[in-house]
């Protein structure tokens, strides 16, 4: 039997991710070459089929938004997470009020994605700022909380965590991107991309 190689993937820079195994990556080629995904060429990599691109083609990435509105109160000096509340209550996490949804109001379809360890980008929107950073989902996530999203910068979870190991927390975010959370007619769109 042909012994099967595989290449390792680009280097990008050091993120915290799951331990993926040599073991577990030839499992997961076997098994999409036993379902005719992939074919192992002669030149020593692995190719995807017809079937195999398609797939790929296919692969859409899941988004999902949220609007909240500011608050005098806001003050954005949490050191761990960033929240966002349903109600009006405001503690030092919080980045938001009034919000559309909570984690338990999430999509079905992006909550199963993102239990699955995925990278996701965090995009905060208000008035002419935006602030971009990476988090990352789990399969631990509870998502069950009616009131409360909450993106931690640790990996702690509890039913109202969402994302966790987030470059960003609440004390993290530019002072003058805070000063227009706290207007109560700013409008706060908060886009999760999974990558």
């Amino acid at each position: 039997m042909t012994q099967r190689k595989y290449q390792d993937p680009p280097q990008e820079p050091a993120q915290p991710s799951p331990s993926i195994t040599p073991e577990m990556l030839e499992r997961t080629f076997e098994a999409l070459e036993t379902r005719g995904m992939i074919y192992y060429s002669e030149g020593g990599v692995y190719i995807p089929t017809a079937q195999g691109w398609q797939l790929l083609m296919k692969t859409e990435m899941i988004t999902e938004e949220i609007i909240a509105y500011g608050n005098p109160k806001i003050t954005a000096t949490n050191a761990s997470m960033i929240k966002l509340t349903k109600g009006n209550d405001v503690d030092d996490a919080t980045i938001g009020v009034g919000a559309n949804k909570a984690a338990a109001n999430l999509s079905e379809e992006f909550k199963r994605v993102i239990r699955g360890n995925k990278n996701c980008e965090v995009k905060i929107q208000v008035d002419d700022g935006e602030v971009v950073f990476f988090s990352y989902g789990s399969p631990a996530l509870k998502l069950s909380d009616h009131n409360h999203i909450v993106i931690n910068k640790t990996d702690q979870i509890d039913g109202s965590t969402v994302l966790i190991v987030s470059d960003e927390a609440a004390s993290d975010l530019d002072r003058d991107f805070v000063e227009k959370l706290k207007n109560s007619d700013s409008k706060i769109k908060i886009t999760i991309e999974v990558k």
